[in-house]
């Protein structure tokens, strides 16, 4: 596990935000509503987005949409949904009986689109979902990176709370750390800089993992790994995908 950095999103430079950058706090409640805000002022639909970027995502959707056993009554949370795209994309493919989980409100204005209000969740998981709701497949898309270890083992056992015995986990990552020489020649000279303040990394951004170490929480867990792989087709981004059994 290594700690990441960003500068920018969605080409919005974080020097533009009035939140404090941070490179030892992950961002706040308020950089994420300050984010979108400016988000959703610069950009008036999401064709508007990087094309490879939103290709990525679908290209995720049908990906899970494969392991869904073609089930269309199937019931789904997607925890930490964001803008949507990877939703929406299900949601058209006929998965309609879908709940969306976001912190922030803001991000959820496309969302609202295709989805009743009572199949979005706002607020901080566990505490926004009632317990007695339980999920045949819940979907954690690019979201794993924003915990530490132990903070993402605690949000997999919250996890087993909302599924029945026969209900899928699966995970999508986007900071999948890759174990070349080079690259972690690479990252060692970057975290010795950091350190001895000669480069400024940005806003402290969450955590890249190699696939086997998340494969190893996941089952310290509980989780059963169905399939675990990696996909580079689509630049520069690799996609960690992971299918798990309760």
């Amino acid at each position: 596990m290594q700690k990441i950095y960003q500068k920018s999103w969605h080409a919005i430079d974080f020097s533009e935000l009035e939140s404090i950058i941070s490179i030892k706090n992950l961002p706040g409640e308020n950089f994420y509503i300050e984010f979108y805000e400016k988000f959703n002022k610069k950009y008036g639909n999401l064709n508007q987005l990087d094309k490879n970027w939103l290709l990525l995502k679908k290209k995720a959707a049908e990906e899970i949409a494969q392991n869904l056993n073609n089930s269309k009554i199937c019931s789904i949370l997607s925890l930490g949904a964001g803008l949507g795209i990877i939703e929406k994309k299900l949601f058209d493919l006929g998965y309609k009986n879908l709940y969306i989980q976001e912190v922030s409100k803001s991000a959820t204005i496309y969302s609202r689109k295709f989805l009743e209000e009572k199949n979005i969740f706002i607020g901080n998981f566990p505490d926004c979902i009632n317990t007695n709701n339980k999920f045949d497949y819940i979907i954690l898309g690019g979201i794993e990176y924003l915990f530490n270890d132990v903070e993402l083992e605690n949000l997999l056992y919250n996890v087993k709370r909302f599924m029945h015995e026969k209900s899928k986990l699966i995970i999508l990552s986007w900071s999948i750390e890759e174990e070349s020489a080079v690259y972690q020649i690479k990252s060692i000279i970057k975290r010795v800089l950091i350190k001895i303040r000669l480069f400024n990394p940005g806003q402290f951004w969450g955590y890249s993992r190699k696939l086997k170490e998340l494969n190893s929480i996941c089952e310290k867990t509980g989780f059963k790994i169905k399939i675990a792989k990696l996909d580079r087709t689509i630049n520069p981004w690799t996609t960690g995908f992971l299918f798990l059994d309760n």
